[in-house]
């Protein structure tokens, strides 16, 4: 299948300047495309058995279509219990604030629902947030109406209950000992994609009030919280003064295996331009460090203690995979020629593999691609057909996420006509 040439990426770039512009030229771009090279292929092509979760959820008009979330987080626990989103209407529109989706507890061996949750604080790329703290228990995002608040709601799969809420919502977390949280109504202001609409949108002057706003830290025992790093001392961390006709906001935080450190992209907007960085802090509130900082840094993850693997613009301004040493600040050239080939996606890793994606080619197929770090060896697990009724904020990126022992992988796709949460048994 065609993937989009050097050049085509090129002036893709250049139009991050022209949002709207790109948009609707990209949008007939990928239909004239879809026309010359996908009519004729397969809407899945794959060499492995490709499994839909929960069957009886559709057959019992209990989902109109299912989702996990994000790539970071992996839904199933040791036991075979599965997190999943479903909703019983179309996934094809924005969310609204109006309408709930379900959380569901599923046991994936006896094809049965534990436990079912509605939540009204929500996005399609990310869900709820919901993921699992330990084998037992799980946290996901919810709104307070009274308080008018996003909060954090803990449920045990064993006692099959709710058993603690927090006042801030979850946006990563480290067992049951803290977890890290974000403005989710600035996200919503700045990337609706990754927001939630339960409250109003931020206005300028808001938007500009620096000092009480970033990321905090909540105890897991206490329910205490701490302003860790404010937006304003991350904005003037290695740079001059903060632009005040910039909009600053955090994203995508990762703690790593050890709890001590997380890293996070700090974006801002002048006129509708984007520049990124990516960071490193620890959990104390007394590091920062600048990882990378050339406009540019889309989707990362922790390789070990150590490392951090990223796509990015580096060395030379070349968009791609980079390794980076966090002590030293090294970055090296992933050069794997499959994911070369396909350019940005979502990875992760178990330590000894790289799990990732990639945006639709000319064909309007996303691609499933593992690397193997010990023997070099890199594959394709399959590729599934996106069609153009999902996209932008509604689209359906695989967001892969690879289980411990590396014998199954989980994604979403639309692959079939409705956003589905699928698994592979490697």
């Amino acid at each position: 299948m065609s993937t989009y040439s050097y050049r085509e990426r090129q002036f893709a770039k250049v139009l991050n300047n022209m949002p709207r512009l790109k948009n609707f030229l990209k949008r007939g771009y990928a239909f004239l495309n879809y026309s010359l090279y996908g009519l004729k292929i397969p809407r899945v092509i794959s060499d492995y058995n490709i499994h839909r979760v929960g069957d009886c959820l559709y057959d019992k008009k209990e989902a109109f279509e299912t989702f996990w979330g994000y790539y970071d987080k992996y839904p199933m626990n040791k036991f075979g219990l599965v997190l999943l989103n479903t909703t019983l209407y179309t996934t094809q529109k924005p969310p609204l604030s109006s309408r709930t989706i379900h959380v569901l507890l599923f046991d994936i061996e006896h094809s049965r629902v534990l436990l079912d949750i509605e939540t009204r604080t929500y996005n399609w790329q990310q869900g709820c947030r919901t993921h699992w703290l330990n084998d037992e228990f799980f946290i996901l995002n919810d709104f307070d109406d009274i308080a008018q608040r996003y909060i954090a709601r803990v449920y045990s799969a064993i006692q099959l209950k709710e058993i603690k809420r927090f006042n801030y919502p979850v946006q990563d977390s480290f067992g049951l000992d803290y977890f890290l949280s974000i403005n989710y109504r600035r996200i919503n202001t700045l990337r609706p994609d990754y927001g939630y609409r339960n409250l109003s949108k931020m206005n300028d002057i808001e938007l500009r009030q620096l000092n009480n706003d970033g990321i905090w830290k909540i105890d897991y025992s206490e329910g205490t919280s701490l302003l860790l790093y404010s937006l304003e001392q991350i904005a003037n961390f290695e740079t001059e003064n903060v632009d005040l006709n910039a909009f600053h906001k955090v994203n995508h935080l990762m703690i790593n295996k050890t709890g001590d450190k997380f890293i996070f992209i700090h974006r801002y907007l002048k006129k509708n331009v984007r520049f990124d960085r990516l960071l490193l802090a620890d959990v104390r509130g007394n590091l920062l460090k600048v990882l990378a900082d050339n406009e540019m840094v889309s989707h990362c993850c922790w390789l070990n203690e150590n490392t951090i693997f990223a796509y990015l613009r580096g060395i030379d301004n070349i968009d791609s995979y980079y390794s980076i040493d966090i002590q030293t600040g090294k970055m090296t050239l992933f050069d794997n020629s499959l994911f070369r080939k396909y350019g940005d996606g979502h990875p992760s890793s178990n330590g000894r593999f790289i799990l990732s994606d990639s945006y639709p080619d000319k064909a309007l197929h996303q691609h499933l691609l593992l690397y193997d770090m010990k023997s070099g060896e890199a594959k394709e697990l399959g590729s599934f057909f996106h069609g153009l009724s999902y996209n932008e904020e509604t689209r359906c990126d695989l967001h892969p996420r690879l289980s411990p022992d590396a014998k199954r992988v989980f994604f979403d796709s639309v692959c079939n006509g409705k956003r589905q949460l699928y698994y592979i048994d490697l």
